[in-house]
Parts: C-alpha cells; sequence; structure tokens
C-alpha cells in the first residue's frame, strides 16, 4: 500500500465526470461545427478566440 488516504467524495466524483463529458463533448462537435460555418465562418471563430485570449491574459496581474 502506498498510504494514500482516499480525498475524493461521491459528489467531487459526478462533478468530475461531468467536466470531462462536457469538456470533451465540445471537441466532438466542434468539427460540425466549422463544416457548417464554413472557411471564413471558422477563421472569424478562430480570431475571436484569440481575441478572448489575449484580452483574458491581459487582465491577468503579473
Amino acid at each position: 500500500m502506498s498510504g494514500l488516504k482516499k480525498s475524493l467524495g461521491m459528489i467531487d466524483i459526478i462533478a468530475l465526470a461531468f467536466g470531462a463529458m462536457v469538456g470533451w463533448g465540445w471537441v466532438v462537435l466542434a468539427g460540425g461545427w466549422v463544416i457548417s460555418a464554413g472557411i471564413w465562418g471558422a477563421v472569424l471563430a478562430f480570431l475571436m478566440g484569440v481575441w478572448q485570449l489575449s484580452l483574458l491574459a491581459s487582465l491577468m496581474p503579473s
């Protein structure tokens, strides 16, 4: 035995599983969204994502 104790409760495990399902779901659905948006829609979405991440990074304290 490694001597580690159990630290996750039932609610923690359910929250982790739900987060994994939602997190993986957007990755699977993103391919369909890009196809339906077309080339310029995908470019616009990418640029908006870069803008949002740069805005978020600029708000972080140094």
